[in-house]
């Protein structure tokens, strides 16, 4: 890089020499042309003018050697003698010298990162979860123990879920270790109720996108029951209707006004580029429509256009949120409809 840094700089030296040859003799020729010599002056921007026209001719015929370097397989030495002049012609020579080493430097760091990771990977967590517990257990220390395994579980669904689907069944089993993570924060403020006898043995069978209760359910937890001074329920029911699967999940907390539901609810269904700004504090709660579009957005990409979310909710009473899926008598029009059940 120095190297061709210094080819440079000589090169424009050397121009910036000839110019400042060429403007003396210019002026000394105009200079005599006013003293009257007028023999001198000719003289003299003759020899400019011949400088001038050798000059040009040189810097013509190196710039065409260049040229010809940079559309050949000459040897290295010439390519590095004259690739500055190449550059003349590339604009892209020194840039593209930049890329590679900006380039080499991100692939460094992002081989440091891919050995941190490795090193703190979800093995190590469970093993290190399953330590504690065992200590725990061996100081009598039974809530701890439980608490750390319950942790555990959750950490193993979220992290290590490598399907991109999984069972109601499942969805409901990681719901149900998060909502006891939160009570031992919370000395047990949440009661987790569920009401899916309708749906029999199909929570067992029927897939849906992977975390898609939880996001929801923690949602009711951080905004709705969170701010309630007293305890708060969240209720997860199911029932089928004639084309579709419906999930509802209920909280009584604090709920929305109106205003807030609309804003939400634009924020859900419009577009990225559509959806209003919101400014924190303002409109729907602060980071409730992120968790629920994510939700959403999957939920139709896995199911199709036609499914998604319902959000219904009142300020005091609290807040209904409605998974809407495909009836297993309709899956065969459903987009995922090989592998949804």
């Amino acid at each position: 890089m120095n190297h061709i840094r210094s080819l440079y700089g000589r090169f424009f030296l050397r121009i910036m020499a000839v110019c400042f040859l060429l403007a003396g003799l210019l002026f000394v020729a105009a200079a005599s042309i006013r003293a009257g010599n007028s023999q001198l002056s000719v003289c003299l921007i003759l020899i400019a003018a011949t400088v001038l026209l050798l000059f040009s001719a040189i810097l013509l015929a190196v710039l065409i050697r260049a040229a010809r370097l940079r559309n050949s397989s000459e040897n290295s030495q010439n390519e590095t003698r004259l690739s500055f002049l190449t550059d003349l012609l590339n604009d892209e020579h020194y840039l593209g010298y930049s890329r590679q080493e900006l380039a080499s430097e991100m692939l460094k760091t992002q081989a440091q990162m891919n050995s941190l990771q490795s090193q703190i990977n979800p093995h190590f967590l469970y093993n290190t979860l399953e330590s504690i517990r065992s200590k725990a257990l061996l100081r009598d220390e039974e809530e701890i123990a439980t608490m750390i395994e319950t942790l555990a579980r959750l950490f193993r669904y979220n992290i290590s879920q490598r399907n991109t689907e999984s069972s109601i069944l499942d969805e409901l089993e990681n719901v149900k270790n998060y909502v006891r993570i939160q009570n031992y924060r919370f000395r047990d403020k949440f009661t987790l109720k569920l009401e899916l006898d309708d749906l029999g043995e199909l929570p067992e069978n029927y897939m849906m996108p992977t975390l898609t209760l939880q996001p929801i359910v923690e949602n009711a937890i951080h905004h709705g029951l969170e701010p309630k001074i007293s305890p708060g329920t969240i209720l997860i029911r199911g029932f089928l209707t004639q084309s579709k699967l419906i999930l509802q999940i209920r909280d009584d907390g604090v709920g929305m006004s109106s205003d807030q539901l609309d804003t939400l609810r634009a924020r859900l269904f419009q577009s990225d580029d559509l959806a209003p700004v919101q400014k924190e504090g303002e409109g729907a709660r602060h980071g409730a429509g992120i968790a629920l579009k994510n939700v959403h957005q999957r939920l139709q990409l896995f199911f199709g256009p036609a499914y998604g979310l319902e959000i219904t909710s009142a300020a005091g009473i609290g807040t209904q949120i409605e998974l809407c899926m495909p009836a297993p008598s309709e899956m065969r029009d459903s987009y995922h409809a090989e592998r949804a059940f």
